[in-house]
């Protein structure tokens, strides 16, 4: 019986998930304390900012932006991975690329999938430390979450997932033209920070600002969850938004596979 494509990838999925576990500490400090630490900056500026304005900003009460800052702040970090995309970029670039192409696999499903490796540890540490903060803070009252919303809010942080992977490829195959593109991942990395809703609910910028925004993929990294969970949006338009998620995703893996199409035409595969 011929064996099912999708163990190949499972085996980088599981050789991966055993790699990142080798260093443990380096897993805490670069997933749970790298975001509690975002957690708290992102805290401190908005108590500042409510303390300074008397309470109230665009009508939000402090409490319930406090509340979506910090759902904010988690969400883009689930999404956050560390190097895998773009050590596919100097793999491109230095040649290594040909070890792929001598394998029958795909380059895009292999990274993807030590990518979702990359990001397990991550995942893993967040959720459980979420957990054990929003329980015991639901069953006092302090905050307001729900299985539907909890539940609704990972599906679409799972697209989100996703969504940034295929943002990151489409800069790492542009290293077939250019020989850095590490620039360009940084650049993303800082539009994130404005464009997802990590830094502010985008409901509260200008009507003009919020049309575009609502027409880019960015608010799926952070304003769309976090939104689910803090209760600013309503469960019933999931469906709705997962419309449009879903066509993003569809748009930016054809932008990627058709730069893979043109760049693996013209790489030369010099080095490694």
């Amino acid at each position: 019986m011929k064996p099912s494509p999708i163990r190949k990838y499972l085996a980088v999925l599981s050789v991966g998930i055993s790699r990142t576990m080798e260093y443990r500490v380096n897993m805490i400090a670069s997933s749970v304390l790298w975001t509690a630490i975002s957690v708290f900056v992102q805290a401190s500026v908005w108590k500042a900012v409510y303390y300074s304005s008397g309470g109230s900003i665009a009508g939000v009460p402090a409490d319930t932006m406090l509340f979506y800052i910090i759902c904010a702040s988690i969400c883009l970090a689930f999404t956050h991975s560390r190097n895998v995309e773009r050590t596919a970029a100097e793999e491109i670039r230095n040649g290594e690329l040909n070890k792929y192409l001598l394998k029958p696999i795909s380059h895009l499903l292999y990274t993807f999938s030590a990518s979702i490796a990359d990001r397990a540890s991550t995942v893993i540490s967040i959720l459980v430390l979420s957990t054990a903060m929003a329980v015991p803070l639901t069953m006092y009252g302090v905050i307001n979450l729900s299985i539907a919303s909890c539940a609704v809010a990972v599906g679409f942080l799972l697209l989100a997932i996703i969504l940034r992977f295929l943002m990151s490829m489409m800069i790492t195959y542009i290293a077939f033209w250019l020989d850095e593109t590490w620039t360009f991942h940084v650049v993303l990395d800082i539009l994130l920070w404005f464009l997802s809703g990590m830094m502010l609910p985008m409901s509260i910028l200008p009507e003009s600002v919020r049309r575009i925004s609502d027409l880019l993929p960015f608010q799926f990294l952070a304003y769309i969850p976090a939104g689910l969970l803090s209760g600013s949006i309503p469960i019933t338009d999931s469906w709705k938004l997962l419309l449009i998620a879903t066509s993003w995703i569809l748009i930016l893996w054809a932008a990627t596979m058709a730069l893979w199409r043109r760049g693996i035409v013209k790489f030369g595969a010099y080095g490694g």
